[in-house]
């Protein structure tokens, strides 16, 4: 294993088990979700306000209890076929999409009385969860890569840095 990944796979626990706290995730969800609802994208308009915002609460929640431990756990998994961490990160993301997809396929047939077939459905919600999702995720990680700096002394900044270009040399 080399440095770069060494030090790459220790960020990623530091971030993982420090950085993302479930109450302070949980109530970012919320109010992400709640945003969501008051525009009401994606048709949940006609549910009404208060429905379409805790339809988007729910999404929301769960997909942060996907993509965050699947940006976590997937990519360690795949630490042994030595590919970048970008690479490994994008396949984390559409793992997580591709379940976060049956969720809200049967999240919205609950909410929503539309006859469709739920494969035609299922393929609809893909590219929307990986957009959502991914970028969400990204959030969250970039949220949490700043916390993660401001809690290192100044003399590991130089580390950082080292860190940091050599994270996006393999991307």
């Amino acid at each position: 294993m080399a440095i770069r990944e060494i030090l790459t796979h220790r960020y990623e626990s530091e971030v993982f088990f420090n950085k993302f706290p479930l109450i302070s995730s949980t109530i970012m969800t919320l109010i992400i979700g709640t945003f969501f609802g008051y525009l009401a994208p994606f048709g949940t308009n006609v549910l009404g306000i208060s429905l379409a915002i805790f339809y988007w609460q729910i999404l929301c929640f769960i997909g942060t209890l996907i993509f965050l431990p699947m940006s976590y756990f997937v990519p360690k998994y795949l630490l042994r076929f030595h590919l970048t961490f970008l690479a490994r990160f994008i396949c984390s993301l559409l793992i997580a999409a591709i379940l976060m997809s049956f969720i809200v396929t049967y999240v919205t047939s609950v909410f929503f009385t539309q006859e469709l077939n739920f494969i035609k459905r299922l393929s609809g919600e893909f590219p929307r969860t990986l957009v959502i999702g991914s970028l969400l995720t990204l959030f969250f990680y970039i949220k949490s890569y700043i916390n993660y700096q401001k809690t290192k002394e100044p003399s590991q900044s130089d580390g950082l840095i080292q860190m940091t270009i050599m994270m996006l040399i393999n991307l």
